[in-house]
This record gives C-alpha cells, sequence and structure tokens, in this order.
C-alpha cells in the first residue's frame, strides 16, 4: 500500500510490489484482513483513539488509500461486488 496521510498522521507501510504484481482482495473480508495485516499497530491504535465524530478524518489519507489500492476505482469488480 501507498504511504498515506491524512493530517492526523494515518500511514500505511509502502509495499515495493509493482502495480501489475499486487494482488487485490476479492472479498470485504480479505480487504480487512490485509488492511490489518499492512497498518502499522501504532496508526491501529489512532484509528482506535477516534471518536464516531472523527472518522471522517479518515477520508483523505487512510480512506483514498484504501479506494486506490484495493481497486475500488473499478478495476476490482469481485470487491465491488461482494
Amino acid at each position: 500500500m501507498h504511504n498515506c496521510n491524512n493530517g492526523k498522521g494515518m500511514k500505511m507501510a509502502d509495499k515495493e510490489k509493482p502495480e501489475k504484481d499486487k494482488i487485490l482482495p476479492k472479498t470485504v473480508d480479505e480487504a480487512v484482513q490485509q488492511l490489518l495485516k499492512d497498518l502499522p499497530i501504532r496508526e491501529k491504535y489512532k484509528i482506535d483513539s477516534l471518536t464516531d465524530d472523527q472518522l471522517y478524518l479518515l477520508h483523505f489519507g487512510l480512506g483514498m488509500t484504501i479506494r486506490n489500492d484495493f481497486g475500488l476505482w473499478g478495476k476490482n469488480k469481485e470487491l465491488i461486488e461482494s
């Protein structure tokens, strides 16, 4: 996943695989498992500390990274339909 930072410091580890070699998750469960594996523990704690009213802060950093890296712009039809 690409590095992402939304102003609250939410970052994901940068994977060195070229775009064509990435294996996209096919289900929501696979996407969550990949996200949990790739997200550093420090960032998990930061997310856990957010209130429901603060979750929007993840939109431009982590949210965009998930959208782009998981193919949610349309190239990952299996995940979109799951």
